[in-house]
């Protein structure tokens, strides 16, 4: 389809009756609304990435030092908590949160002064902002299942080896007696 003018309901456009080569590439890369979208899709992944591999990480960690087997339970399930909700009880969450007039946030902002706090999702300004959150939200729990999967599968004697190359013992998640 990318190679040709296809038309879902014209069958005269359909396989390779309708083969243009790469006037639709052509087309793409010429279109300013296109490039202003990659930008946009570009500018998010370079704030979701990071923020959610340290978030997950950290949180990983975190949770990999709790001696209660039964505590690091719960906090596992907390932290998946966000993956397993379903997303449209995850987004309504949020709408109440950056709700302009009465959303919790900016309920917040003016209780702390500020005059005229930002429309969230309303304002080209914000809404990239503001839609980086949820999505690290909804996806930093699997990502951090996955971390501590990596965590808690380092074998016994890295940590032995690693006391005897002098590594600080208050940094290992299982310390040796």
């Amino acid at each position: 389809m990318a190679f040709s003018d296809y038309r879902w309901l014209i069958r005269d456009t359909q396989g390779l009756a309708g083969f243009n080569g790469l006037a639709n590439w052509a087309e793409l890369f010429a279109d300013a609304t296109f490039w202003s979208s990659f930008s946009i899709s570009l500018r998010f992944s370079l704030m979701f990435l990071p923020i959610t591999l340290i978030v997950s990480l950290f949180t990983a960690v975190m949770i990999s030092k709790v001696r209660s087997t039964a505590a690091a339970s719960v906090f596992r399930v907390i932290a998946y908590m966000p993956v397993i909700l379903p997303i449209s009880i995850s987004m309504l969450l949020w709408v109440k949160l950056y709700d302009p007039q009465l959303g919790y946030l900016n309920v917040f902002l003016k209780s702390l002064g500020v005059v005229n706090p930002p429309n969230w999702l309303g304002s080209p300004s914000s809404a990239l902002y503001a839609m980086v959150l949820p999505t690290v939200w909804a996806r930093f729990g699997s990502w951090t299942l996955l971390f501590l999967i990596g965590i808690y599968g380092i074998n016994r004697e890295i940590y032995e080896a690693a006391v005897v190359d002098g590594v600080v013992v208050g940094l290992l998640r299982r310390p040796l007696e």
